[in-house]
């Protein structure tokens, strides 16, 4: 449910006693839900947003993929559904890609490398 629904409530406690049962009756309920709560003490230690990174076309089909459609009982008799991968055809190869070196963010003692 959406926070805004205030369906629910939580219990804080600033005080960390040895066992939740103490932590409980030490508590004081709260009406609402603790994601608000959670987001204000998250976004001062959060940096600045940025764009999402689009994910590289492996060539391997549609999710939820070919196995999720099959039956176990198939999958146990040894079939395998059709398409890349598991009829011996594969997609065509794609250019790959180049790893990039990163320096240490350390000094490397001397005779360890």
């Amino acid at each position: 449910n959406h926070p805004d629904a205030n369906k629910y409530q939580h219990w804080v406690n600033p005080g960390l006693p040895d066992n939740p049962g103490k932590w409980l009756s030490g508590s004081e309920e709260v009406q609402g839900s603790w994601w608000p709560s959670w987001w204000e003490w998250l976004k001062p230690l959060s940096g600045k947003k940025v764009d999402s990174v689009k994910p590289v076309d492996r060539n391997l089909g549609d999710a939820p993929g070919q196995y999720a459609p099959m039956r176990m009982g198939d999958i146990q008799a040894g079939k395998t559904p059709a398409g890349p991968y598991s009829d011996g055809t594969f997609p065509a190869k794609g250019v790959p890609r180049q790893k990039k070196t990163k320096k240490p963010k350390f000094r490397i003692p001397a005779g360890w490398m």
